[in-house]
């Protein structure tokens, strides 16, 4: 499908580009509004002079990339003069006031919250953290409330392995990098705010919530039911979260754009009776757009959520100025409108699958449909679950890979299985939240749902537990992605219009997308040595060009398997840790907690103190002079504070990966 107005889709590649300029960018706020003022005014001057089409476009094409870049900054809440970040020391405790903006999932020992800083050491200051609550407090934090704690702000840390999830990235496009840990006790409440809308809808889906865990007692159950009707998923654990993601199914937990045309479609039926006004039509639409988007902000402004209310609001607005769209307009405009007053959905992975997943269902399924066209209702059925199911995933599998590394080869099973039934069993469920609502004792209609959800969960189990057809640990960069989209664009461009010019373009990309695997897995295999960082245990690593050896008396399979995808590894074995390793000419001793050094006839190079040893590090260190002591995860962190200072008391470095995070060295 194509754009009728071309100028929509440069528009929106424009402010997309003009908001990753921004962000990798070194330029500050008022020298990117200088540089921005400037280069409208030149473009306008321009104009003015040389009136023509191509210079209007060009005008048109620059304000959206400095519109764009000026949003971002505009959004980036550490240009505040306010920002709590100028008030930061986190070897200082602060009194702190605070207003909960969201609740996150729980962690084992704390409860998470995003909450808006309102001041410190009572002045008036902006800014989010993420507040961990010990669960011992026995206290959770409610919306609508002003509290004020006494608390260290703590700067969020970088990934502390090669390839890992960088979570510090991740919160700071959500304008996070702090995060406090009142200790128990301190948080008290300063007063109450009056409910607001958005408040009133979190309590309400509270209620809804309770209600369906004591209705639907099964944790499982009741889960799914969170995730598939109130798009909350804090009840998901992570075995049932992956057993969907294996299966190709993890998009039937998102509230999407499949719920809101349900909705939609309610809303519309219980609203027919104002077709009988005087322009009821428009009456009509307008209340369902109003409605849809107090829905979207009941299930939690998801992603998915807001896409497809964004784009039902962009139709109802053309069809109120009496303007036809094409649909995929209508996806650009909304994209547009967005990014526009959220600059950071650019860089939320839900938002990127789920308009990749739009896409491809709108340019792909138009080509499966020119294939076959399906008689009877059944066969319809079946055909469109398989066409959209395979567009989709086309959509988003570059995307899966690059940041998921893995794919499930029976989704297309999944889908023909569940897809069909999702439609009744989201309108099942509905008609059993509004009986939990009014709080109506209708058991034989629960125990059918719950059969059902029951059904969902042993289907979906069932097709995950084939390990077989889960490909995983798929080595992917950020040039195989990009490659792998001009693919699919030249492939699809191709069979659309049947040009020699989409074809010739298409061996390109894909003799591009050869060069650039082939580049990536040699550069990939180099030489290396790794001290990691992980959590009471001890990991160490060489790499020799393919293969992995890790020297550990553990399995943690996520740091090691985050390494080798990373770099295209295609061969790992484990021994377990010795006392004394060599790495080319590098001599490397390790000390356990046994402690025990002496006896060893050489000097070694390197030193890393594991498991929390009891030696004399000074002693250690004139016996046998190691260029460096380094210090991994399974230490008390006391014991490297002493190491610490005895190291630089010797004038000697010191890695601790605490501080540090992985030691690496590498040809």
């Amino acid at each position: 499908m194509k754009s009728k107005n071309g100028v929509i889709l440069r528009l929106t590649l424009a402010i997309i580009f003009g908001i990753l300029f921004a962000k990798y960018s070194t330029l500050a706020l008022s020298t990117f509004a200088l540089s921005a003022s400037l280069g409208l005014v030149a473009c306008i001057l321009f104009h003015l002079f040389n009136k023509n089409a191509f210079s209007s476009k060009l005008i048109l094409l620059i304000s959206a990339f400095l519109l764009g870049g000026f949003s971002y900054h505009v959004h980036i809440e550490r240009n505040l003069k306010n920002h709590y970040s100028y008030s930061v020391n986190s070897k200082v405790e602060t009194i702190i006031s605070f207003r909960v903006e969201r609740i996150l999932k729980p962690s084992k020992k704390y409860f998470r919250y995003i909450v808006k800083i309102s001041s410190i050491n009572k002045k008036h200051a902006q800014g989010k953290v993420i507040l961990y609550l010990n669960k011992e407090a026995e206290l959770e934090l409610n919306h609508s409330i002003h509290y004020v704690t006494v608390a260290s702000f703590l700067e969020i840390q970088a990934s502390k392995n090669p390839y890992q999830f960088n979570y510090k990235d991740y919160l700071n496009n959500q304008n996070i990098s702090h995060s406090i840990y009142p200790k128990i006790g301190t948080i008290k409440i300063l007063n109450k705010d009056p409910v607001n809308l958005k408040t009133r809808l979190f309590q309400l889906r509270t209620q809804l919530k309770n209600k369906v865990h004591k209705t639907f007692i099964n944790r499982n159950t009741h889960a799914v039911i969170d995730a598939l009707l109130l798009g909350d998923k804090f009840s998901l654990d992570q075995e049932l979260y992956e057993k969907y993601a294996f299966s190709g199914g993890i998009h039937f937990l998102a509230v999407s754009g499949l719920h809101v045309g349900i909705i939609a479609y309610l809303i519309s039926f219980l609203l027919k009776p104002l077709l009988l006004l005087k322009k009821g039509d428009y009456i009509k639409l307008v209340v369902v757009t109003l409605l849809l988007w107090l829905y979207a902000i009941y299930t939690g402004n998801s992603s998915s959520v807001v896409r497809a209310v964004s784009m039902f609001s962009i139709y109802t607005f053309a069809y109120l100025i009496n303007r036809e769209q094409e649909l995929i307009d209508i996806i650009l405009v909304s994209i547009f409108l967005l990014l526009l007053i959220h600059p950071n959905y650019l860089f939320d992975i839900g938002f990127q699958l789920s308009y990749c997943a739009i896409f491809g269902i709108i340019m792909i399924n138009p080509l499966f449909n020119k294939l076959y066209a399906p008689k009877n209702y059944f066969q319809k059925i079946l055909w469109r679950t398989f066409t959209v199911s395979i567009s989709a995933q086309l959509g988003v599998l570059p995307l899966s890979l690059f940041y998921f590394h893995y794919f499930p080869m029976l989704f297309l099973v999944t889908n023909l299985i569940i897809l069909p039934f999702l439609g009744f069993i989201i309108c099942f469920g509905i008609v059993v939240l509004v009986l939990l609502s009014f709080n109506v004792e209708a058991k034989i209609v629960f125990f059918w749902y719950q059969k059902l959800i029951f059904t969902l969960n042993k289907s979906v189990t069932w097709i995950a537990n084939k390990d077989a057809f889960v490909l995983k640990n798929i080595s992917f960069n950020l040039v195989l992605l990009l490659v792998s989209y001009s693919i699919l664009y030249f492939l699809i461009a191709f069979l659309h219009y049947k040009k020699f010019k989409s074809f010739f373009l298409l061996l390109i990309s894909i003799l591009i997308f050869q060069i650039a695997y082939t580049v990536s897995k040699t550069n990939a295999h180099k030489s290396e040595f790794v001290v990691f960082h992980a959590s009471k245990e001890t990991i160490i690593a060489k790499q020799y060009h393919k293969q992995l050896l890790v020297y550990s008396d553990t399995m943690d399979t996520d740091i090691i398997a985050n390494y080798s995808t990373g770099n295209f590894i295609e061969k790992v074995k484990y021994k377990s840790l010795a006392n004394v390793l060599n790495y080319n000419e590098t001599k490397i001793l390790i000390l356990d907690s046994l402690g025990i050094y002496k006896g060893i006839s050489f000097n070694p190079d390197i030193i890393i103190l594991t498991q929390s040893p009891k030696v004399n590090l000074e002693r250690l260190i004139e016996a046998h002079k190691p260029s460096i002591i380094i210090a991994d995860g399974s230490n008390y962190k006391t014991y490297v504070a002493r190491w610490k200072k005895t190291c630089k008391k010797k004038k000697l470095p010191f890695h601790s990966t605490y501080e540090k995070g992985a030691y690496i060295i590498n040809e």
